[in-house]
């Protein structure tokens, strides 16, 4: 979206699914954070079934590069409605928690043209996409899928997990 007057706005490329207005589609305009760069960060945590939390998240962001790894940490890496994102993630021992957490990368929203590099182990999914939802008037709703992703990279598995 390249600009908004009233009810009216003006896109820079066609939508790639439809949005009726009877279902309530709504659009925002976001002032994204740019051009950022997070290097050689080291996440872990003494008690991660204590941290169940992402350990980074990026939201609506342009340009970000990230080079992170995650020890034991109650949680992993989130890019969520970021554009053009380069990320590299070393993963290692994120626990699974009642199904839930032990995600090294998730790419969710409306995420697009991401590259990203992800190796490590010991995990429920060292990368996965559309891991964010909120809840929403018929429980809980995806705004946006990623797209345009790419990613490298390799992982293994304790008996209990499973990656990639």
């Amino acid at each position: 979206m390249t600009s908004t007057q009233g009810p009216w706005a003006d896109l820079d490329s066609a939508l790639i699914w439809d949005y009726p207005t009877t279902a309530n589609a709504q659009a925002y305009v976001v002032d994204p954070v740019r051009d950022f760069r997070i290097e050689g960060l080291n996440v872990t945590s003494r008690d991660p079934l204590n941290h169940r939390v992402f350990a980074v998240q990026v939201r609506e962001s342009h340009n970000a590069s990230l080079d992170i790894a995650l020890t034991n940490a109650g949680g992993g890496v989130i890019v969520n409605n970021s554009l053009n994102t380069k990320v590299h993630t070393q993963v290692n021992t994120l626990p699974n928690y009642f199904n839930e957490y032990g995600y090294g990368l998730t790419v969710a929203g409306a995420s697009a043209s991401v590259q990203a590099s992800v190796s490590g182990g010991d995990c429920r999914h060292i990368f996965t996409t559309a891991g964010d939802t909120r809840s929403g008037a018929n429980g809980f709703e995806q705004w946006g899928d990623p797209r345009h992703v790419t990613v490298t990279g390799s992982g293994t598995a304790a008996e209990q997990f499973r990656c990639l």
